[in-house]
Order: C-alpha cells, then structure tokens, then sequence
C-alpha cells in the first residue's frame, strides 16, 4: 500500500543490484529502494526451512515466490508511482503460528533522458516571441515504463541568477512507444520582453513517474 509520496527527484539512477536480506522474526527486514519501471530483485531469509512464507501489499507488477527453503524472493518491474510502499512479509510455522515483518520498498521516478532541440534559437531580438523544444525519453536500459506518464516538464531560462520559467507543452502526435525506449517531443513559447543578455536554458521534468534535467544550452537575447 503507498503510505507516502516522496518529493519528486530530478535525477533517477540505474538498476538496483539484488539484495538478499536476513532476520529473525521479531525484526524488520532492512528497507529497499528501486526507481519506477525498474526491476526489484530482493529476497527475504527467514533463516528458518520449516516456515510457510507469503507477502501482501506488493505493487503493481511485482511479485512473490516461497522458495520453501525459509526464503521468498520479490521480483518483478515496478510500475507504481514514487512513494513508500509497505509490504507485509509472513512466515507460518508448522503449529501454525503466523509472524509478520514490514519491508518498507522507496520507489523514485525514473531518469528521463532530457535533450534540448538542436533547432532552439540562439539569438532572439527581445521584442519577439520565440518556441524552445525539448524531447523526454525512456531510459534505455531494457526496462521501460510508460513514458506518457512523465510530465511535459518546464524550460528555465537563467540570466545570472534570474529565472525565467516557461511550462512545456507535449508536442500533439509526438509520442512514440513502441519499440521502446518511448519519447515524446515538448514545447513552450516565450513572449517577447525579456531582458537583453545571454541566458543559460534548461529544460527539467519533474514527477512521479520520471525526473530530469537536460545539459543546458545558450541563448542571447538582443534588441
């Protein structure tokens, strides 16, 4: 069951390696952390053989097997949004006596792949309105999630330490999901008025599902 949503990141990270974890039934067992789409790899050891296992409030996706040799192992892509999400893990004994551990899973959003257009201007004349573009895609690391879920994101335009913020708009007919990894094309129009200077330009997505942030790229604004 999600109990909490974690502040969104604006960096994901890579596959987590698999976690075998051990503990009496009197103790939790350690918490775990994967990114959305990813795939979770953990198993639990009751250090005990007699034991019946199982688990509840498993995320969508993920799943558990009783190896019946006192370990259950969790596995599976996680397709849930960033949060906590407490699993209850039991284990029943030949007389029928139940114990139950909480194994408190962190799911963040995954990395989104964030580059800047190549047709962005460079040079604008600060009485004319101009389009930045950006495309947000999947990582490619053979886990994919549904990139429709990611944010369309926001443009920041920094002139030595002011900030211009622009919302971004999905560019229609723009998404591609299939063969993965899936992306999307984005856009925003800055009105005319902005200060004359060179203005560092970013681009940055934010959410649930997927965060991040593109390398930044240059823009003079003149007369």
């Amino acid at each position: 069951m999600k109990t909490r949503t974690l502040a969104a990141a604006l960096l994901g990270g890579l596959l987590l390696a698999p976690v075998t974890a051990h503990g009496g039934p009197s103790q939790n067992f350690p918490p775990a952390s994967e990114h959305y789409s990813d795939l979770f790899d953990y198993t639990a050891d009751w250090q005990n053989s007699t034991y019946t296992l199982g688990a509840t409030g498993l995320p969508a996706d993920v799943t558990f097997t009783d190896n019946h040799d006192g370990t259950g192992h969790l596995g599976g892509p996680v397709h849930v949004p960033a949060g906590v999400y407490d699993i209850d893990l039991s284990a029943t004994t030949p007389s029928d006596v139940t114990f139950h551990k909480t194994l408190e899973l962190t799911v963040e959003p995954e990395r989104a792949m964030d580059r800047l257009a190549r047709s962005n201007p460079t040079t604008v004349s600060r009485t004319k309105p101009f389009v930045l573009k950006a495309r947000v895609k999947d990582q490619d690391d053979g886990s994919f999630g549904d990139i429709s879920l990611a944010d369309p994101g926001t443009f920041l335009l920094d002139r030595r330490g002011h900030t211009t913020t622009c919302d971004a708009t999905t560019v229609a007919g723009s998404l591609h999901t299939s063969p993965g990894p899936g992306y999307f094309d984005v856009k925003c129009r800055v009105p005319s008025g902005l200060h004359r200077g060179t203005y560092d330009v970013t681009h940055v997505v934010a959410g649930d599902y997927y965060a991040g942030v593109s390398k930044a790229g240059s823009l003079r604004i003149t007369r």
